[in-house]
């Protein structure tokens, strides 16, 4: 019998993360996704029950968000923020605060949703914090 590893989705109500729930609400596959805010995952048809509310910035409002997870898949990143929080407040610091969580939790996999060709652009305030953290991930995995 196939079993589906139990999933964690951080950046849900993104456009990134948003499309990622609904190819699992689609296939059917249990998962568990953060946001600031679960009315947009309401609306697209996620369990209640699927949803944390948190603030990734706030590592405090992590714990135990990973207990029980087997893959984290992190979409967070700034698009249009409006509540005064920087590219290096969500796209490194937000995500460094969940893989922490993660860790901690002895979750086996973390996948980590960036920029195509973000190494190339650190003038970019945006892509110079996601390569930021994707440089501390790679780092820390070896």
């Amino acid at each position: 019998m196939k079993t589906h590893p139990r999933i964690l989705i951080a950046g849900s109500t993104g456009y990134l993360g948003s499309n990622t729930a609904e190819l699992l609400l689609f296939e059917h596959v249990e998962f568990k996704a953060i946001a600031r805010s679960k009315a947009k995952l309401l609306a697209m048809g996620v369990e209640e029950s699927q949803v944390i509310e948190a603030q990734v910035t706030h590592p405090d409002e992590l714990e135990g968000v990973c207990e029980g997870v087997d893959v984290v898949i992190s979409c967070l990143g700034i698009t249009r923020q409006k509540d005064g929080l920087g590219y290096l407040d969500v796209d490194y610091q937000a995500n460094l605060n969940l893989l922490k969580e993660a860790e901690r939790a002895g979750v086996g996999k973390f996948i980590y949703i960036s920029a195509f060709n973000a190494q190339k652009y650190p003038q970019v305030r945006l892509l110079e914090a996601k390569e930021r953290f994707a440089s501390r991930f790679c780092n820390q995995q070896n």
